[in-house]
């Protein structure tokens, strides 16, 4: 939905301003205000978001503002697939579960160990490890910017190029922490 920037300054700060203050102290992009327009109008009748990276920011911070604004049961059939990404994987299931009346209570999540995207910025755990022989963290996080393959870009069905490096990616389920809940937290 966001559209990529060739520069990587600019996505940068693109990314830096959704982390920092989009939904709190500046505005929601269009393209949050987009992904929130596709939870109203499908997310009860069959949504499937894949988020990679900074898109995660996108439907993470558009989901989270809905439901800041006591939102709910508008995506009741909505899944959501998070792959390196910049927005916490928990929030989101959390968020998920108070938008979709409980209804939903996961996302799933591919994180490798050395994708700094994903595991510093978003703060998620990672579900698989493997990397060249020869390789290290320092060598990973340079090769996310400069090169491919990295550990950042070979998710979900990767090229053989990725799986040869990095074997093939682990999705894990990742569950809301409201789990029994009502979507105000109260018992069911």
């Amino acid at each position: 939905m966001f559209p990529h920037s060739d520069s990587i300054l600019v996505e940068g700060f693109i990314a830096g301003y959704q982390y920092v203050l989009e939904g709190k102290l500046g505005v929601l992009t269009n393209s949050t205000k987009k992904y929130q327009n596709l939870l109203y109008s499908l997310g009860n009748i069959g949504l499937h978001t894949d988020a990679h990276s900074r898109g995660s920011m996108t439907a993470g911070n558009g989901s989270y503002n809905l439901a800041k604004h006591g939102v709910h049961g508008i995506a009741k059939e909505t899944t959501i697939n998070f792959f390196g990404p910049a927005f916490n994987a928990q929030d989101m299931a959390d968020t998920l579960y108070i938008l979709s009346d409980g209804k939903q209570d996961y996302v799933n999540l591919e994180n490798h160990k050395y994708d700094f995207v994903g595991t510093k910025i978003g703060k998620n755990p990672y579900t698989f490890e493997q990397i060249p022989l020869g390789s290290g963290p320092w060598k990973e996080a340079g090769k996310i910017a400069f090169s491919y393959p990295s550990v950042h870009a070979c998710y979900g069905t990767a090229s053989p190029i990725c799986r040869q490096a990095y074997g093939s990616s682990n999705r894990v389920r990742i569950y809301s922490t409201y789990l029994g809940l009502d979507y105000l937290g109260r018992k069911k």
